[in-house]
């Protein structure tokens, strides 16, 4: 892979610009530069010129040739999305929550869906191994606080829909775009399982960044709708946020966890054990204090 992005990056101009994108940012951000500095507005005009550069390959079509260079693009650029907007003019830009910013993120990723689905079938069968995207990940790796709270998720979603679960059958990546919710959500858990157990095995750094192309478009507007499942499942994602945050500048997870906690405080839904365990486990792994 160190081989291969910079020499993709030489070919495609999308990623050599999403490259001296973070580059720029990380420049702003070493800076500590309150209003959009020269790094913060070089990175706005890289971040521009590439997703407008994607955009047009995209429109050519992706094949064998390309499929590598556009999946890391896109995840490249959705990453920068989440950052860009704070270096940008416009003041009101820099209050925005940390669910807002998720937001961003997603939104971005939205469009990505069926890029992410297609770039994976070439992923799986080319010579490149990508382990972090196959969904027979190192499980084994996974500890027991970790197995347990994804299995409760999975619990919470049956018990939510419990006409789908006898007739629910694994779809494979196509479960990625469904609209079913049963099925939308077990495969968001189940990804989200997936990239626990690459962070745990270590080999891809801030493989929890590209979660969101996978959660698939229904759970998107799920937690636009703030349902309680979605913001439940994006708390978990927020954790893996928070760990990859202790090393990097541009990964945050506290705050997201502290902000869905306080959307159900406000609810009125009646928390039952199972909910409350799910929400505590999420603090817990944030460094923050329990639910009384």
């Amino acid at each position: 892979m160190q081989m291969l992005i910079p020499r993709d990056a030489l070919r495609y101009d999308f990623l050599m610009d999403a490259i001296l994108a973070v580059a720029a940012l990380d420049m702003a951000h070493e800076l500590g530069a309150d209003a959009p500095s020269r790094y913060g507005r070089a990175a706005l005009e890289y971040y521009d010129h590439a997703l407008r550069s994607l955009h047009a390959e995209l429109g050519r079509g992706i094949d064998q040739e390309n499929y590598l260079a556009v999946f890391i693009g896109s995840l490249m650029i959705g990453a920068i999305s989440v950052h860009a907007p704070k270096y940008s003019r416009d003041a009101a830009d820099k209050s925005m929550t940390a669910l807002e910013t998720t937001y961003l993120l997603f939104d971005m990723m939205k469009g990505n869906q069926s890029v992410v689905v297609t770039c994976l079938g070439y992923i799986v069968k080319g010579p490149i191994r990508m382990d972090a995207w196959d969904p027979v990940g190192p499980l084994h790796l996974l500890d027991e606080g970790t197995k347990s709270a994804m299995a409760r998720l999975r619990r919470l979603n049956d018990q939510a829909h419990p006409d789908s679960v006898s007739g629910d059958q694994d779809g494979g990546y196509a479960d990625i775009l469904s609209q079913e919710p049963h099925t939308a959500y077990r495969s968001a858990i189940k990804y989200l399982e997936d990239i626990y157990a690459r962070d745990m095995d270590g080999k891809i750094k801030a493989a929890c960044i590209a979660w969101p192309g996978f959660s698939g478009p229904y759970f998107m507007t799920a937690i636009r709708r703030s349902e309680p499942l979605a913001l439940l499942i994006l708390m978990h994602w927020a954790v893996l946020m928070h760990r990859l945050g202790r090393d990097t500048w541009w990964a945050e997870g506290q705050d997201l966890v502290d902000e869905i906690t306080a959307m159900f405080r406000s609810s009125q839904l009646s928390p039952s054990d199972e909910l409350k365990a799910s929400i505590n486990w999420a603090r817990e792994q944030s460094d923050l204090p329990p639910l009384r």
